[in-house]
C-alpha cells in the first residue's frame, strides 16, 4: 500500500505547475486519450417541420381571401373607364333629349371592341364585356330607361355569348344616373354568394 501512495505522489510532484504547466498537461493527455468528436445534428425534427407548416397555413389563410379581393378589384377598376364612359354618355343624351337611353347603341360613345349586344335583339339595353361582364341600362316593358345602370359580374358566363349572365351573376353593382329621382348619383353592389361579398367589399372608400 506504501507503495502506490509513494507512486501517487511522485506522480503528482513530477507534473507541471502553473498555466504553462497545465497547458503543457493537457496537451500530453489530449495525445494519450482519444475523443470522439462531437456528433452535428443534420436536418429538422419532426416537430419543427410540424411548426413551419402550421405556420405556412396560418400566413395562407390570412393572405388568401385579401389577394382575392385585390383581383377582384384590379380586374373591375380595369373595366371601370367602360362604365363611366356610358354613364357620361347617358348624362349627355338626357340633356338633349330629356330621358335617358333605353338602347345604348344611341349613345355618342366608343366602347371596347370586346363589348358587344346580346345575340337577343330584343334586349337592346344590354351589352356583354368580355368575359364577365353584362351591362343593363335597365329598361322595362315600356322600353325607358329606368335612371341607372346595372353592371353583372359573371365570371365566365359569357365566353360562349350565352345571354346566363344575369342568372348566374356573383354580384350586381347598380350606378344610379345624376338625376335619378330617389338616389342620384350613387352606387349599390349586391352580392349573392361568397365571391360577389369580396367583389362588393371591394368598393368600399372607393364610390
Amino acid at each position: 500500500m506504501g507503495k502506490i501512495y509513494q507512486k501517487m505522489y511522485l506522480r503528482n510532484k513530477n507534473l507541471p505547475k502553473g498555466v504553462l504547466g497545465g497547458f503543457i498537461r493537457t496537451a500530453i493527455s489530449d495525445s494519450f486519450y482519444f475523443r470522439p468528436p462531437a456528433i452535428k445534428r443534420a436536418g429538422f425534427t419532426l416537430i419543427e417541420l410540424l411548426v413551419v407548416v402550421l405556420i405556412i397555413g396560418i400566413l395562407a389563410a390570412v393572405a388568401l381571401p385579401q389577394y382575392q379581393t385585390t383581383v377582384l378589384k384590379s380586374r373591375f377598376m380595369s373595366f371601370m373607364p367602360t362604365v363611366r364612359a356610358l354613364i357620361n354618355a347617358q348624362e349627355v343624351y338626357y340633356m338633349a333629349n330629356g330621358q335617358y337611353a333605353f338602347d345604348m347603341g344611341q349613345l355618342d360613345v366608343q366602347i371596347p371592341a370586346d363589348c358587344h349586344a346580346r345575340l337577343d335583339t330584343s334586349v337592346p339595353n344590354e351589352t356583354l364585356c368580355g368575359t364577365d361582364w353584362l351591362l343593363d341600362n335597365t329598361g322595362g316593358a315600356n322600353r325607358v330607361a329606368q335612371g341607372y345602370m346595372k353592371v353583372s359580374y359573371c365570371p365566365g358566363e359569357n365566353a360562349s355569348g350565352s345571354n346566363s349572365c344575369p342568372q348566374a351573376a356573383d354580384a350586381v353593382l347598380y350606378f344610379y344616373y345624376a338625376r335619378h329621382a330617389e338616389k342620384p348619383g350613387q352606387f349599390e353592389c349586391v352580392a349573392r354568394n361568397k365571391q360577389g361579398t369580396l367583389l362588393c367589399n371591394t368598393f368600399e372608400g372607393i364610390f
